[in-house]
């Protein structure tokens, strides 16, 4: 058995797979965006909650002289055990330090790469742009955190040129990963488990609605999963998209809203499953509303 710094011919595909770095009993396993850089000694570390999902896992931001160095889980046995998502703990790495962008960056021509400028040449560049485009091929994209004088002032430069194609990224319509109109998300109970993350180990009944929790929320799935292997939990039904690979065992019961309808008026065959369980669970994902 040899360990090395890579694998040869093969990959771990999990969005669970940094764990095995924590699990590791003598430290030869390391995280490679950290490998070399630091030692846990010369860090200084601060207690937060993960943003990335919806799970809230609770995590130590470790830094040194005031660069983000890792991320790692911090135990809740009511949230995310000891583990921790792999989004989760490298994203905010990647996109915080090492894909940052700290300069604007043009591209002179069509086949070269993009180049570090100052923001007045940056600014020319545009300009140069605006008079080169058809304002009917212009289109201005903002962020769904922008606030309303940016969304204003995009809005007039484009209607200065001649162009209407101003569209706000959570649209379900331009973007179908965003939140849908009709979810109403002022509110902690409209986006919160009436039940803890951990009583999910204790349900014998698990129906997912327009979710992939593999995918949207990895430690959720890997409570399930437990359970499912432990023979915790008894019956496993998803109304959603079809063919999905959870790791476990699942009954798919359709993907449209006749399927959805039939259950909640009582006329579907599961309803005599899901009114036998003593604790069921039922999980909503942002795809039931589209």
């Amino acid at each position: 058995m040899q360990i090395g710094t890579y694998l040869q011919n093969t990959a771990l595909l999990s969005e669970l797979s940094g764990n095995i770095v924590d699990i590791c009993p003598v430290g030869a396993l390391t995280s490679k965006p950290y490998t070399f850089t630091g030692r846990p000694w010369e860090l200084r570390r601060f207690d937060s909650v993960d943003v990335m999902d919806a799970v809230g896992s609770n995590i130590s931001v470790c830094q040194r002289s005031g660069d983000l160095l890792r991320i790692i889980p911090r135990l809740n046995e009511e949230v995310n055990e000891e583990w921790l998502a792999d989004k989760s703990r490298h994203a905010p790495i990647d996109g915080l330090k090492r894909q940052r962008l700290t300069v604007p960056l043009v591209r002179p021509s069509s086949d070269s790469h993009l180049q570090e400028c100052d923001w007045e040449d940056a600014l020319i560049s545009v300009g140069q742009a605006f008079n080169h485009v058809d304002p009917r091929r212009m289109v201005a994209i903002v962020g769904p955190h922008t606030d309303a004088e940016t969304m204003v002032a995009v809005k007039d430069l484009l209607n200065r040129v001649g162009s209407e194609n101003v569209f706000v990224h959570s649209d379900p319509d331009v973007d179908p990963s965003a939140t849908p109109t009709g979810a109403d998300i002022d509110f902690r109970h409209n986006y919160l488990f009436n039940t803890g993350i951990a009583d999910i180990e204790s349900s014998d009944f698990v129906l997912l609605v327009g979710t992939n929790p593999r995918l949207e929320a990895p430690l959720v799935n890997a409570r399930i999963r437990k359970s499912w292997r432990n023979s915790w939990i008894e019956d496993i039904a998803l109304i959603g998209p079809k063919g999905l690979d959870l790791l476990y065992d699942y009954e798919w019961l359709g993907d449209d809203m006749k399927t959805l309808k039939a259950v909640a008026d009582g006329s579907h065959a599961i309803n005599k499953r899901l009114s036998a369980a003593k604790k069921p669970v039922v999980i909503l994902g942002q795809q039931i509303l589209r």
